[in-house]
């Protein structure tokens, strides 16, 4: 359960408050923030008055109120319910995959500078730690995708095509980290002057892939 601060930053950000059974909440600016009471029926209800939405109790635990308007209650959003309300907006969707990918960008970072033998510059292992934070979300969104429909499969198939997918997730997360020092190493490399610059192969090994030397014209 969060806390009173927090549900208070939350309310004056803008989240709404629609009472159901079992939602938890306090009476707040009446020193009563450490009496938590739980919307209950028969006991503690919304009921719908000219004056507007009152919360009324009803039980002899809670002899010294009557009933409070329902913007004098301040709701205690639990997790499941504070994540409902802030799906589709950017930190229910967006956030939690910047945030991780900045993290994976930093870590990786560290590996491809200290493991190696040779030192690499940050330049050079930051190229490499934003390839592999790439294809990590990547192949994080496509295998979510993936197991989330083989899920909806029989007990056994589903099963065992959710094992496939996971270990082959593994081995594509293993080649991301090995295509991504690659690429920190090969960035780290002085340009060869009979050669073409770094960005130019990579540019030049993209396209490959999608257009071969046949096709190139003579």
């Amino acid at each position: 359960m969060i806390t009173v601060d927090l549900a208070t930053r939350l309310r004056a950000a803008g989240l709404k408050w629609s009472p159901s059974a079992g939602d938890r909440f306090v009476v707040a600016d009446r020193d009563m923030d450490a009496d938590v009471f739980v919307l209950s029926d028969m006991t503690i209800e919304v009921h719908e008055l000219p004056e507007g939405r009152m919360i009324g109790f009803n039980g002899t635990t809670e002899w010294a109120l009557d009933s409070v308007a329902l913007d004098d209650a301040l709701w205690l959003p639990r997790e499941d319910q504070l994540r409902d309300a802030l799906a589709g907006t950017f930190v229910g969707d967006w956030l939690p995959r910047v945030v991780a990918v900045a993290v994976s960008v930093g870590v990786v970072m560290l590996l491809y500078r200290f493991v190696p033998s040779r030192r690499l510059g940050r330049a050079d292992t930051l190229a490499g730690a934003v390839t592999t934070s790439s294809l990590l979300l990547a192949i994080s969104i496509a295998s979510s995708r993936l197991y989330d429909g083989v899920t909806r499969l029989s007990v056994v198939y589903g099963s065992l095509t959710a094992a496939l997918v996971f270990l082959y997730s593994v081995y594509l997360y293993a080649s991301a980290l090995l295509f991504g020092g690659e690429v920190a190493a090969a960035w780290s490399k002085p340009a060869d002057p009979n050669g073409a610059p770094i960005r130019v192969q990579i540019r030049s090994a993209v396209r490959g892939l999608f257009k071969s030397d046949e096709d190139a014209p003579t």
